[in-house]
Order: structure tokens, then sequence, then C-alpha cells
């Protein structure tokens, strides 16, 4: 049995998936039984178990806010022995002595399993309970259960409205978070898009703009980088919600079409550094779609885009360096290198079609001296990746197709003979050689 955890008269033990609480000579057991169900009882009687708790809570302030923090350390002693339901158990007694914080914690282990069983059921009314004290994390929490249907019939309305609401007590992190993921499936998708279009509004004075990604040397990756901060956090979810408000408008999905609505939506999301907002941002700029055009912020936000990683950007930047007739000999020299990036990331047609793009560059440029120049690259690409395979390595790669076809060939061969030695034809008749003289 671990040692008993003290605040002054007041001690906490674990027994098996029993957590236990003394005061002075009164005992409280507490656990969750196979039966997902909550028991309690106090010296013996489920009954007391009230008179306990009321006796906890009429200690001096001090002293019971110790006790609640001691009962903390020793239901994450029981946690680490791995006496899951007992650590369970401990946390229900600290929500009834008043931690709000521990809602959410017991919340998500009735639902992950980790106490041999789940209770969406018991979640939810755990999470309702949190979320009308104005647990943040508990509305979060609750949001979840009514917008995916977790122990709870779905209802949108709900959701949107406890987010709104965690949003309100001035977290943006879990309301962004939540309601950028929820654009996967929104089933209200009105009132998703007015609530999100609200708090873009209000969010993006207070959110940054830096976002460390993961490596991208090969290309494009929307991942945060490990240990990103809690800003980073939200200008990352803030920026991806305002493309995705874009999206709905340029497509017209649930609401109608309107370009303008797309470019202003777009257009957040590229000033937060989103390499795809970039690029459709780019491309109303260029067309006039929504926006009056404007070829050089299109050029801009194409070259951001590229240098991001964004495999579209990347081949809208080198053609637009290099689709004029009039472009200098850089414009044509960057635009090249460009397109090269821009073939690397691609397969298949789209892939021969850059390649085909390039070399009816060849008229215009030196394609050979660009080829080779390591300067000029831009963004975090190495351009020793990029150079193409010189003659010695394709005349070694077309040696080993020769080598490997032959050695086929040769075993084809051999099979073959060998057949036809072991081959015997059988006779269709067991007759007699006719002999005799032949008179004609």
């Amino acid at each position: 049995m671990p040692e008993a955890e003290r605040a002054g008269s007041i001690q906490y033990q674990v027994e098996g998936d029993w957590f236990i609480v003394r005061l002075g000579d009164e005992v409280l057991r507490a656990r969750y039984a196979d039966s997902k169900k909550f028991e309690w009882e106090a010296n013996g009687r489920e009954t007391a178990a009230e008179a306990w708790l009321a006796r906890y809570r009429s200690l001096e302030p001090n002293y019971a806010t110790a006790g609640v923090k001691a009962l903390a350390a020793a239901r994450e002693a029981a946690d680490k022995t791995g006496a899951r339901r007992a650590a369970a158990a401990g946390l229900m007694i600290e929500i009834e002595l008043g931690a709000v914080a521990a809602i959410p914690q017991l919340g998500r282990r009735l639902l992950d399993g980790s106490l041999g069983w789940t209770d969406p059921e018991g979640a939810f009314q755990l999470y309702k309970r949190g979320a009308e004290l104005n647990d943040v994390d508990s509305l979060v929490a609750c949001a979840v259960c009514y917008g995916d249907g977790i122990g709870v019939e779905r209802d949108d309305a709900r959701s949107l409205s406890l987010l709104d609401r965690a949003a309100t007590l001035g977290e943006l992190t879990p309301f962004l978070s939540v309601i950028m993921e929820s654009f996967y499936t929104p089933r209200s998708i009105p009132q998703w898009l007015e609530l999100s279009k609200r708090w873009i509004e209000i969010a993006t004075p207070q959110v940054g703009k830096e976002v460390r990604y993961v490596n991208r040397e090969t290309g494009y990756i929307d991942k945060l980088a490990e240990g990103a901060t809690k800003e980073e956090e939200n200008a990352y979810n803030l920026r991806g919600l305002a493309f995705q408000v874009g999206l709905r408008y340029r497509n017209g999905d649930g609401v109608n079409r309107d370009d303008a609505e797309a470019f202003k939506y777009f257009k957040i999301s590229a000033e937060h550094g989103h390499p795809v907002g970039l690029y459709e941002a780019a491309v109303c700029a260029y067309e006039g779609a929504g926006t009056p055009m404007d070829r050089e912020l299109a050029r801009d936000y194409f070259r951001q885009s590229a240098e991001l990683g964004f495999r579209e950007g990347t081949r809208a930047y080198g053609h637009l360096l290099t689709e004029s007739p009039e472009a200098g000999a850089d414009d044509l020299a960057e635009g090249v290198r460009w397109l090269r990036l821009a073939a690397l990331r691609s397969v298949g047609p789209e892939k021969q079609m850059i390649e085909r793009y390039i070399k009816s560059l060849g008229a215009r440029i030196d394609l050979k001296a660009i080829h080779g120049d390591p300067k000029g690259w831009r963004g975090d690409f190495h351009a020793d990746d990029y150079r193409p395979a010189g003659f010695g390595k394709k005349l070694l790669k077309y040696f080993i197709w020769f080598v490997v076809l032959l050695a086929i060939a040769l075993t084809i061969t051999i099979a073959l003979l060998r057949f036809a030695e072991t081959y015997q034809p059988t006779s269709t008749t067991d007759a007699p050689p006719i002999s005799g003289e032949y008179v004609p």
C-alpha cells in the first residue's frame, strides 16, 4: 500500500481500485466499478458520503485548500502506479470538493478507455456540469459532444453556441482549434460561417503572424513545428479558419457565391502566412475576382506562396515571371528555377507539362547556364538537390537496365533449352512395324 499523503489530519491512500480519504476518525472510500458506476461510502455507509463532504467543506478555507492539493498529489501518485480507477475516483472527489479543473480531466478518462471501459453519457454530463460553471475546457468539450453526438443527441446549434461562449471568456486557443476542425463536416454551414467570421474579426488584431512549421525542404507541409507556442497555435488556426471561410464563399458551398467575401478572407489568411491562402488571394488579384486587378500584388503573393513551399504557388510564380514576351533575363532565369522546382514537386502529366514549358523557353534563355547555377534559389531549399543527373549518371542507369534485361533473356533461353532436351514425344500406337515387299 502506498504511503498515505498528509495535509494536517487529512490522509489519502489507495487500496486496489479504492481511493481512500481519512478526515480524523471518518473514512471516505470511493471507486469506479466495472458497472461504470461511481461508488462511494463514508464509515461503511453510502448514505453518509454527503455528510462527510459537508464536513470537509466546512473546514477552514486555507486548510481545505491544502487538503485538496494533497489529494491531487495522491491521485497523481496513483496514476503513476497504474491504479487508473482509483485515480479517477480521486478526481471525482476533487470535483465534489469544488475543483472545477478536474472535470475535463475525468471526462477524458471516461472516453479514452483507460478505465477498461468507456462512458460517453457520463463524460457528457461531467462536461455539461463544467460548462454551467463557465469552465472553458468543459465548454469546448461539451461543444464537441454536441457537434459529434458523443453521449448526447447531436445538436449543431448548441455546439456552436458553446464554442461562442468559450471564446467570449477570452480563451481563443481552444475555440479556434475546435472551430477550425469543424469545417471538415459542418452541418450548419451558415451558422458556422457567421460565428467564424465574427471571431476572425475579433481575433485578427490579437493574433500574431509568426508560425514555425516542420521542415519544408521538400515542399509545403501544413503542420506546426514541435513545441509551437500558444501564440503560434492561434495564428495557425486563425489563418486556416479564414482560408476555409474564403473557400466556402468562392465555391458557393452552403452559401451564395461571393468573390468579394472570398478574397477578403483569403487575404486575411495570406497576411498570416497561409501558403494556400496566399495562392488563392494571388489568383483573385491576378484575375480581378472580388477585387480590382492588381498584378503586382498577385506577383508578391505568388512569390510568398512559392517560398513557403506550396507546389501550385511555385508553378504559378514561375509562369508569371516567364510568360511575358518582355520579361528580362533576370526574371526568366528566376522563373525557370522556380518552374524546375515545381516540376520536381509534381508527378505524371503535370510534371511533363511543366518540363515541356521549360524547354519551350530555350529559345529565349540559356537553360543549361541556369541549370548548373547553385545561386538564386529561394526559400528553404538546397540547389544541389535539384540539379539534373549528369551524362555519366544517365549512362550508368541505362547500363544497369541493359544488364538486368540481358540476365532475364539468358535465364529464359536456358530454361527453354533444358526443356527441349528433356522433352520426349510419345507414340500414338502399339502396332508392330510393317515389313514385306511392295508389289505394284
